[in-house]
């Protein structure tokens, strides 16, 4: 009975282990902030996005990797120009489906969690803020488009946000960041 259920064993986890795929993604991002930041409205940010997948079954995957991003405020002769950069880890999940039943590039939603820290800088220096580190979320959705053997384009049109808190002179206050993004990644399947 043990030798039975030994082979059992052996014979789910070598099936497991060879529907095993790996993918990794380069994915650089446009950003259309939905809010001022600061009392400031800002200008098209942009970002990258470097991610590797592990694929469980045939339409779901989990990933993880690191993000940045860069915002800065509108540069007019009334205003201060600030810059702001994000970085951090992402880690989240894509599930693949078909509209109909011949559709050759399936689409995709995906959903995350960001874990990022934020930081300002400006030429007048009450503005430059290190603020805390901060879970955030990413929705998603998009297409898986075949290129060539291994390789993929997949263009996305995702909503984020994100609330860093900082100190100001002993009063707590937010960095909350919402955007639109449009991406257009690159992934590679192993």
């Amino acid at each position: 009975m043990k030798q039975l259920l030994g082979i059992v064993i052996l014979c789910i986890t070598t099936g497991v282990i060879a529907q095993e795929t790996w993918s990794f993604t380069f994915r650089p991002t446009l950003h259309f902030p939905t809010h001022k930041v600061l009392g400031e409205t800002l200008r098209i940010g942009n970002g990258v996005e470097v991610t590797v997948a592990h694929t469980l079954g045939n339409q779901s995957k989990f990933y993880g990797g690191m993000v940045w991003n860069r915002f800065d405020t509108d540069e007019d002769y009334r205003e201060t120009d600030i810059e702001f950069i994000q970085r951090g880890v992402v880690l989240g999940g894509m599930y693949f489906f078909d509209v109909w039943q011949k559709q050759k590039n399936p689409f995709y939603v995906r959903g995350a969690l960001t874990f990022m820290d934020a930081k300002s800088h400006s030429i007048d220096s009450s503005f430059d803020i290190e603020a805390d580190w901060s879970i955030g979320t990413q929705l998603g959705m998009g297409m898986k488009i075949a290129s060539f053997k291994n390789w993929y384009i997949l263009p996305e049109l995702r909503y984020s946000n994100i609330s860093h808190g900082y100190n100001d002179s002993d009063i707590r206050r937010h960095l909350t960041f919402g955007n639109i993004s449009i991406t257009g990644g690159v992934m590679f399947t192993f």
